[in-house]
This record gives C-alpha cells, structure tokens and sequence, in this order.
C-alpha cells in the first residue's frame, strides 16, 4: 500500500501501532471479532490524518486535502483487491 500511495505522490508511512485510545480500541475491536467468530479474514487499520479544513483549527495537526485522502482510499482498496486476487 504505501509503495502505491507514495506512487501516486501521497504521503504515507509505515507505523507498528494504531495510535492512541480510540485507534487501538478500533483495530482490537475488529481482531477480537474476527477470532471469536472464527472468520478467515484479514484486518488492518489505516489512520487518515485531519482534512485541511480540520487543521486550520489547529494548525499543528497533519493534514491533507480531503480529495488526496479520498484518491489514497481508493488506492488503498484497489491494492488489497490485487492482493485478494492473487491468493
């Protein structure tokens, strides 16, 4: 995913942890789900900084234009596509 964002000129990065509360409660939710219920089934988290419009509240948040981020989505789900595909 990142290779394919950073190719379409989108920031992205690499992080081993899904953040602070709300995130990591999120991301543990859905594993714990995905386990009592035995699906065979793959999860991840992806966190989206602020839009633009977000951050002129608070000028020290990361922030990208809400159409970059939408282009990154849609990046995103083409790439696990591919991925799902190929198994």
């Amino acid at each position: 995913m990142k290779k394919n964002l950073n190719a379409q000129h989108i920031p992205a990065a690499i992080s081993n942890s899904a953040g602070t509360f709300i995130c990591n409660n999120t991301l543990y939710a859905v594993l714990n789900h995905i386990q009592k219920k035995n699906l065979h089934t793959k999860a991840g988290f992806i966190h989206f900084p602020a839009s633009t419009k977000m951050s002129a509240l608070n000028p020290s948040l990361p922030s990208l234009p809400q159409e970059t981020m939408a282009q990154a989505l849609k990046v995103i789900v083409e790439t696990c596509a591919k991925v799902v595909v190929r198994q």
